[in-house]
């Protein structure tokens, strides 16, 4: 007869229970280590460090610049008309030039820069390519006084050449 021996993987019971008995023994000898040693002083915890809370976000809200990212063809950020500021230049009589004085029947003339007025008179001058709003308030014997921006000066004959 033949006999076939089967071989298994299997660990006898003997050896298991000296397995058990060994891991059993080395963690007794492991919780007792942790027991009986001596405590060490408790280290100090370092001081929690100092919570800042989250930076804050700065939004622009500039109605002429940018669009609206949910209706990206909308016109309510169109761009947005400032109210225009007129600024009234400053009085500029540099080169304004009596260039004579008309007395006709008690009638005044005065030509200023190539270009007559009378007394109570208004009108613009070019001096240097820029216009210039005056007023002639006075025609004198050799002198004319003019108002520009609110601002008076009295203009005289220059000498002829």
């Amino acid at each position: 007869m033949n006999t076939v021996l089967k071989t298994t993987n299997a660990v006898p019971v003997s050896h298991r229970k000296g397995r058990l008995w060994a891991t059993g023994a080395l963690l007794i000898l492991a919780a007792a280590g942790s027991f009986a040693a001596p405590k060490a002083a408790p280290t100090p915890t370092p001081a929690p460090a100092e919570v800042l809370p989250p930076p804050q976000s700065v939004f622009i809200d500039r109605p002429d610049f940018g669009r609206d990212p949910f209706f990206p063809k909308s016109r309510r950020r169109g761009a947005v008309v400032a109210p225009s500021i007129t600024v009234e230049p400053t009085a500029n009589f540099g080169n304004l030039a009596l260039k004579g004085i008309s007395v006709s029947n008690e009638r005044r003339l005065a030509i200023i820069n190539n270009k007559t007025f009378e007394v109570g008179e208004e009108g613009e001058v070019r001096v240097n390519g820029q216009p210039v709003k005056l007023k002639v308030t006075e025609i004198r014997d050799k002198s004319v006084v003019i108002t520009i921006n609110d601002v008076s000066k009295e203009l005289f004959l220059g000498p002829k050449i």
